[in-house]
């Protein structure tokens, strides 16, 4: 099992990259998270968008291949989104293509963060301007 820290270079990433994500670095537990939602991506955006996974598994049996556990600053009332992006149960390589990719949280708006800032990237990407 290979486990990556969420450290100060990947917010950092995180800001190059244009995602509105928390400038505090106030450690957050993804600790009691669940699953609130799905977001249907590839593995390739999620990389373009958040960075590499901060969890890589070495066995493809386990329920869990890849996760992301981020701190996203979307949540409308100027605090903090915790959320984590993750596959569930592939049993499997880990997905490469289009696939609803889990994404968990305390509250629905981990979804939407998540939402948000895929949505950002691709119309940065695309030559649109982010609404």
């Amino acid at each position: 099992m290979k486990i990556k820290s969420q450290s100060v270079s990947s917010y950092n990433y995180l800001a190059q990259k244009g995602a509105n994500i928390c400038r505090s670095f106030v450690p957050v537990s993804a600790n009691g998270t669940s699953l609130k939602g799905l977001v249907n991506v590839t593995y390739d955006t999620l990389v373009a968008v958040f960075g590499e996974p901060t969890f890589v598994s070495q066995y493809q049996d386990d329920k869990v291949t890849c996760s992301w556990e981020l701190v996203l600053a979307e949540g409308g009332n100027g605090h903090p989104v915790v959320a984590t992006i993750y596959d569930w149960k592939v049993y499997g390589p880990t997905p490469k293509g289009p696939y609803e990719w889990h994404v968990g949280g305390f509250s629905s708006m981990a979804v939407y963060s998540v939402q948000a800032a895929i949505a950002q990237y691709e119309a940065k990407r695309d030559g649109f301007f982010a609404v």
